[in-house]
C-alpha cells in the first residue's frame, strides 16, 4: 500500500466521521428543542 493509498482512506475516515459526527448533533438538537417544548 503506497502513502498516497494510505492518505485518500484517511480521509475518506475523517469525512465520515465528521458526516455522522454532524448527524448525531442534528438528531441530539432536535431532540432538545423537542424537550424544551414540551415544558
Amino acid at each position: 500500500m503506497t502513502k498516497a493509498t494510505r492518505a485518500r482512506y484517511r480521509l475518506e475516515f475523517k469525512l465520515q466521521a465528521l458526516i455522522e459526527g454532524s448527524q448525531i448533533i442534528a438528531v441530539m438538537a432536535h431532540t432538545l428543542e423537542v424537550l424544551k417544548q414540551t415544558l
